[in-house]
């Protein structure tokens, strides 16, 4: 009795436990560039973005994307590029069962200056149908390049904080 009461428990929650990650991209192949916006300082004096499958150096599965980057800095108070990424279907990722979002990146080279290059993850709340004024946006800042060379994952709660 025992043992089929563990296989009956172990089969309930089975599909929770599988559906208690969402992958958006595992990027074993370079991803659709159409769901991929550069944004910024973008081809401004040496600004830019160039993203590629990277097959060697890899946290999980056979690819990653690798970001080369480059911005200068010509406005006054230093210069910025960004990067977004959309759901194919036009419509908004349901985050509400989830608890994080993690990231996995490798730094090549740790910036000599620290504090001087700052990695934001940006997510905007809304759902089908809104407008701009009925969506939230949650930024998060880090100084990613700060970390020594090698993979680093980030893991970024995802809590709801109510309407400020």
């Amino acid at each position: 009795m025992y043992k089929k009461l563990t296989t009956l428990a172990a089969l309930i929650l089975f599909p929770f436990v599988i559906s208690a990650q969402l992958v958006f991209n595992t990027f074993d192949t370079l991803p659709d560039s159409n769901y991929f916006s550069i944004y910024g300082n973008e081809g401004i004096y040496h600004t830019y973005v160039r993203l590629s499958l990277e097959t060697t150096i890899v946290q999980e599965g056979s690819g990653a994307l690798r970001v080369d980057w480059q911005n200068e800095c010509y406005d006054q108070w230093g210069g910025w590029i960004g990067m977004t990424h959309t759901k194919p279907d036009s419509g908004f990722y349901d985050l509400s069962p989830y608890t994080h979002l993690s990231l996995w990146y490798y730094v090549e080279q740790k910036q000599s200056k620290p504090g001087q290059v700052e990695f934001r993850v940006i997510l905007n709340d809304g759902g089908p149908g809104t407008t701009g004024e009925e969506t939230e946006a949650w930024i998060s800042h880090h100084w990613i390049l700060d970390d020594d060379p090698g993979w680093h994952q980030l893991k970024i709660k995802l809590e709801d904080v109510g309407y400020m």
